[in-house]
């Protein structure tokens, strides 16, 4: 009976000190697209921001109606694996009308490597 006593104060005291042991949680990356205008004239801009944070990879920006409105960039890299990291898109109005830009992720993932696959889109008129 000594001997259980005293291995089951040893375990005991083991759990205890595993569980103040410090675990490191990471939050799941993510991304974000907003433009500055929504609405824009001929000839004048908006600019479109895409932030990464805790994901990194390539994001492909296109417009549904180039006519009207046509994007500067069309794909590009964004590391914000460690720190958020932004990029910047200039859209351009062509004509009156009506477009809608989309933001891509692809091969995008988070620092558990998860796949982000979630679109994002911004009318434009």
């Amino acid at each position: 009976m000594r001997k259980f006593k005293k291995v089951f104060g040893i375990v005991t005291v083991l759990m205890l000190v595993l569980t103040m042991l410090p675990v490191s949680v990471f939050a799941a990356g993510s991304y974000s697209a907003s433009a500055n205008k929504t609405t824009i004239t001929v000839g004048n801009t908006a600019t479109l921001t895409i932030t990464a944070n805790r994901a990194a990879g390539k994001f492909t920006v296109s417009s549904s109606n180039p006519a009207v409105a046509t994007v500067s960039k069309s794909s590009m890299w964004i590391d914000g694996s460690h720190d958020p990291a932004s990029t910047a898109v200039t859209i351009k109005g062509v004509k009156a009308g009506t477009t809608t830009i989309t933001i891509n992720p692809e091969n995008v993932s988070d620092n558990e490597y998860n796949l982000l696959t979630n679109k994002k889109t911004i009318t434009i008129t």
